[in-house]
Formats: C-alpha cells, sequence, structure tokens
C-alpha cells in the first residue's frame, strides 16, 4: 500500500476555514482517506498530517498529478503563506 503523506501548516487566523477546505475538497477528492491528524510537536504551529491510502504507486502519482498537486495549488493562491503544504509518499512495511 502506498500513503500520500501531505503536511498542512496553518495560520490560527484561518486554521478553522482551511481544515474544513482540507476535509471536504482535498481528502475528499481522493479513493480512500486514512487518517487526519493534528501534529502535537508544537501546539501553537497549526500542523496537520492527512494521509491518503493507494493501491499503488501508479495510483498515487495519478492522484496526485489531476487532483493533489493542483488543489495544492489553489490552497496556496487562496491563503498565501498562510496555509503550506508538502507530501511524503510512504510504502508500507510488513
Amino acid at each position: 500500500m502506498i500513503i500520500i503523506n501531505t503536511t498542512f501548516v496553518l495560520d490560527p487566523s484561518i486554521a478553522a476555514e482551511a481544515l474544513d477546505w482540507v476535509k471536504n475538497t482535498y481528502a475528499a477528492s481522493a479513493p480512500a482517506i486514512g487518517m487526519l491528524a493534528r501534529i502535537i510537536a508544537n501546539e501553537d504551529a497549526g500542523g496537520y498530517a492527512l494521509h491518503l491510502s493507494f493501491d499503488s504507486m501508479a495510483d498515487a502519482l495519478e492522484w496526485d498529478r489531476k487532483s493533489g498537486a493542483p488543489l495544492r495549488q489553489e490552497l496556496t493562491r487562496f491563503w498565501g503563506e498562510k496555509a503550506l503544504s508538502f507530501c511524503t509518499f510512504l510504502e508500507t512495511v510488513e
């Protein structure tokens, strides 16, 4: 299984609205949501991690090309530096 971990850092002034966008637009565009979690390393930082699950690397790359990357660009256009994101592709290990 392949997981796309997208980390979002949201300024507190837009966090509620942007987190709603993450759940209802970004995550909703994926075939399967694994988990959304708040990063607690620094509670004031407004960090969140979203795991999206895919059956193969090809599926993950296709979703990211068609949906993920354009939506992350939309996030940046809408909120600028108040909403940052980056992705990490992970492969599960048994």
